[in-house]
């Protein structure tokens, strides 16, 4: 006695992409590294060394500094090693994210190593503003409100390679999720090769 298995339009959908090639999925997001990651630890890395000799960042800070550019930088050759040199744009994004509050914070640590000529008149019946803008209430506030834009972009930054990660570790799961399945799609995508021989639908 013959019979019509009833096929659900999900696992007809995922016969299909079995059928053409189930190998495209783990290619999420996959782009050319263009070497601007290198290229921006490498500028970094200047910018640190002109600021410890222009005597702007203590060297203790600038260790630190570095120490977070070389953490990216190993990073970076470890996503490479896992897909053939390349880096995916996931990966890309989170690098020049982490690139970002790297440089936010290299420019925090200049600022506050420099040191202003204070002027003698800084007191007394001469006052006059000083060249740090220590007399100036309206520079202050400019100052305050670019440290807090500053403060604010870092927290958006991090929040964004947050949802990236997360992203990431879904498609991962996903795609294992998939493979897992693989042999239940070849079963019934053979099932349905079945019934339209049987029906003549071929």
């Amino acid at each position: 006695m013959s019979y019509k298995k009833k096929i659900s339009p999900l696992t007809l959908l995922l016969c299909l992409l079995t059928s053409n090639n189930l190998s495209i999925m783990p290619s999420l997001a996959q782009s050319e590294d263009n070497g601007n990651i290198d290229v921006r630890i490498k500028r970094q890395t200047h910018k640190i060394n002109k600021a410890v000799e222009d005597s702007t960042l203590q060297p203790k800070e600038a260790e630190k500094l570095k120490a977070n550019l070389k953490s990216i930088a190993n990073e970076a050759e470890t996503y490479r090693g896992q897909s053939r040199g390349t880096l995916s744009s996931i990966e890309t994004t989170k690098l020049n994210n982490d690139l970002n509050q790297n440089f936010n914070n290299i420019e925090t640590a200049i600022g506050s190593g420099k040191k202003m000529p204070v002027s003698g008149q800084a007191l007394g019946p001469k006052w006059s503003q000083g060249p740090d803008g220590a007399q100036d209430p309206a520079k202050l506030r400019r100052q305050m409100k670019a440290q807090e834009k500053r403060q604010l972009r870092q927290y958006d930054q991090a929040m964004q390679q947050v949802q990236e990660q997360q992203q990431q570790q879904y498609e991962k799961e996903m795609l294992n999720k998939l493979g897992q399945q693989r042999p239940e799609i070849l079963q019934n995508k053979q099932d349905i090769e079945k019934i339209r021989q049987k029906t003549g639908a071929n």
